[in-house]
């Protein structure tokens, strides 16, 4: 069965004629609306353990590998019940590229969940399916299948009206239209940026213009441009993109914030990864998959040749240049240009040092 995003939010909600599926296909090239219904759908499946206090230890993570060749069958996994009791959730994401018998792997599975065996239920994400694959068709006959097409504007303002109003956020419609519009691009990194900004207000507060800009990194991708170019050490390039957004009247601050949040991305990926070349790519996957779409190689690279140490002195750097930044307004250029280009330098080292 395919189910259209009304639906889909209307079972969420418990107002819809359609049940909450307890075998969903989220798949397309919007890995963001993927992630974000994944959570959804998960958390709807957790509400009646997690308010009758029952240990949730239920939610399982597996991938094709295992269920191919760690001999791991899908249907125990979903029919089994949880270790302490409580729903079973099965989590499982098909890479983009894997080969395997979607048929063979899913069919008995989902027959016996639509038969009612288990308490289990079973979130499959994917990229994008042809209308032909066997994973896409076998969903469509034995479960439930939602798509996840590029989004709009319009189809985010819902989710952020919903998230500023519980926070009591004010922000002006105007501004809210024009973050709509940026934010669209992928909805569950729309999602951890308004969770910042309500780290950073608390509860309360307006959003302006200036804080916007100050808050987001997403401003028309010239930042981003610049940053993998300096973490790269591609000097040249850091010159040509400073002096773009020096006309564009981007605060240095903008820019050196930025560039703390890429070395805690670069931080955050090394730390999950612990220099094994599988979990780097799927903490990469999990990151931001917007940018990363294009430019997993590059950040990827950009985490095996920085080492912890010299990211948190450039982190240190950083902090000590925003503060030069606030004291000395006439300067901010000058020390943003020799923040930007001693990171480009150093990774033209090797960023051992």
């Amino acid at each position: 069965m395919i189910i259209k995003r009304a639906e889909l939010d209307a079972s969420l909600a418990g107002k819809g004629q359609t049940s909450l599926p307890n075998a969903l296909l989220l798949y397309g090239a919007n890995g963001g609306l993927a992630r974000y219904y994944e959570q959804r759908v998960l958390t709807a499946h957790l509400a009646g353990d997690a308010s009758e206090g029952k240990n949730i230890e239920g939610v399982v993570r597996t991938n094709l590998q295992s269920l191919t060749k760690g001999g791991d069958k899908l249907s125990d996994l979903l029919c089994s019940p949880s270790l302490f009791g409580g729903k079973r959730v099965v989590l499982l994401e098909v890479m983009e590229g894997e080969r395997f018998d979607a048929k063979k792997i899913f069919e008995n599975a989902l027959e016996e969940l639509a038969k009612g065996k288990g308490s289990g239920s079973l979130i499959v994400r994917a990229a994008a399916l042809r209308k032909d694959a066997a994973l896409r068709k076998i969903f469509t006959e034995k479960a439930t299948v939602f798509a996840c097409y590029e989004e709009s504007g319009a189809d985010v303002i819902p989710m952020l009206r919903e998230v500023l109003d519980r926070e009591k956020i004010l922000v002006e419609d105007s501004l809210l239209q024009d973050m709509a519009e940026v934010l669209s691009v992928d909805r569950m990194a729309a999602l951890q940026e308004l969770e910042k900004i309500v780290l950073y207000y608390g509860a309360g507060g307006k959003i302006d213009n200036e804080v916007w800009q100050l808050l987001s990194d997403w401003q028309g991708g010239k930042i981003g441009e610049l940053l993998y170019d300096a973490f790269d050490g591609r000097s040249e390039n850091c010159l040509s993109n400073l002096g773009k957004l020096k006309i564009a009247q981007v605060g240095g601050i903008v820019i050196i914030r930025s560039a703390m949040r890429h070395i805690q991305c670069l931080r955050t990926l090394r730390m999950a990864s612990g220099g094994d070349s599988f979990k780097l790519r799927s903490a990469i996957a999990s990151w931001r998959p917007f940018v990363l779409f294009h430019l997993r190689e590059r950040l990827g690279g950009q985490v095996r040749r920085w080492e912890a140490a010299s990211l948190l002195k450039l982190l240190g750097a950083g902090l000590d240049c925003e503060k030069l930044i606030k004291s000395r307004a006439p300067l901010q250029w000058l020390l943003t240009e020799r923040y930007i280009l001693g990171i480009a330098k150093r990774a033209g080292r090797g960023a051992k040092n």
